[in-house]
């Protein structure tokens, strides 16, 4: 009597296929291997370092005036790791391999999936500084959408045709009923009809998300402005006062401020609107001057090629915040 018995790698092989199909905001970002975890004897660690492409200024006249090429980068850690463990009866191994999935695998290859997308959302969401729209409030509108799609203009994101929208049950629902009324060729509104999905539409891919992270925002309130540090703000931190006593601005929260327009990054000419900021860890005013340090993103940087905005905000410039 022959048997066929399942080894460790044909149950990774399946693992992994089922693992990617489930996935939905992670299927989006880029998963290029990076060969540097491949180097023999040189081991890089749980760390790299990610190079942003250099960004170059232009000169005018017919003098030669050569600049430094400036690489900026961003590090990539691996901070997390999950798994789903579980054990199974060795007479297991005799079951062919679709059964195995289908008793096994697939339950736990969602539950493994499903965090992997609510860990990268919630990162997402606590780290981006671009946002549209009200705090609470499911999409409803086709401007949300341009809005969304005119600050990746306004950062120089390509148009390639990846650009990805991830919406949760009530942003779905909300949206497929207020574009069903737009003129949309035939066979993309029967689809919309049919599975009761966005699919493409407004240059974006849309994707159901029910792992979208939903915060709490800071509480407090007051009139926040800028102090002056001897000089206009710029760098990964920003002095601020005004705020009512203990107020609290959380993980994830994002202002502007007033006067600092952010600026094209290949033409640094200003766009004529607000550059946003987000908070990147709870911060707590304190409780006599009521000012705070914030630690932010983007850095302001007001000169040079990796300038992002005109001018750094100025001595007393308002903070406004956009999620509340």
């Amino acid at each position: 009597m022959s048997q066929t018995l399942l080894t460790p790698s044909m149950i990774a092989r399946e693992a992994l296929m089922a693992f990617k199909n489930k996935l939905v905001f992670t299927k989006g970002v880029d998963r290029q291997y990076s060969d540097e975890f491949a180097v023999k004897g040189a081991k890089v660690g749980a760390t790299i370092t990610i190079r942003k492409p250099p960004i170059f200024t232009v000169s005018s006249g017919p003098a030669l005036s050569i600049q430094n090429v400036v690489e900026d980068s961003t590090s990539l850690t691996l901070d997390s790791q999950k798994h789903v463990d579980f054990q199974f009866l060795s007479s297991d191994l005799t079951l062919s391999v679709d059964k195995f999935k289908e008793r096994y695998l697939d339950n736990a290859v969602l539950a493994l999936a499903n965090q992997v997308d609510s860990d990268g959302l919630k990162m997402a969401a606590q780290n981006t500084f671009n946002a549209v729209g009200a705090s609470g409030s499911a999409p409803s509108t086709a401007l949300i959408v341009l809005q969304a799609q005119q600050k990746l203009n306004e950062l120089a994101c390509p148009q390639d045709n990846n650009r990805y929208l991830h919406i949760n049950p009530a942003a779905q629902a909300a949206m497929v009923n207020a574009l069903s009324t737009l003129l949309n060729p035939v066979s993309k509104i029967s689809e919309q009809y049919e599975s009761g999905m966005m699919g493409e539409a407004l240059g974006a891919k849309w994707l159901l998300a029910q792992n979208i992270y939903g915060y709490t925002t800071g509480s407090g309130g007051g009139s926040p402005i800028t102090i002056s540090s001897g000089s206009a703000q710029t760098g990964a931190t920003l002095s601020v006062t005004g705020w009512t006593n203990s107020h609290t601005l959380v993980k994830g929260d994002v202002f502007t401020i007033a006067g600092c327009y952010k600026c094209n990054p290949i033409t640094k000419a200003s766009t004529g609107v607000l550059q946003a900021f987000v908070v990147t860890a709870n911060t707590t005013a304190d409780g006599g001057g009521n000012t705070a340090t914030l630690p932010i993103s983007p850095s302001i940087v007001a000169t040079g090629p990796l300038q992002n905005v005109a001018a750094a905000p100025a001595t007393s410039s308002a903070l406004v915040m956009i999620t509340t």
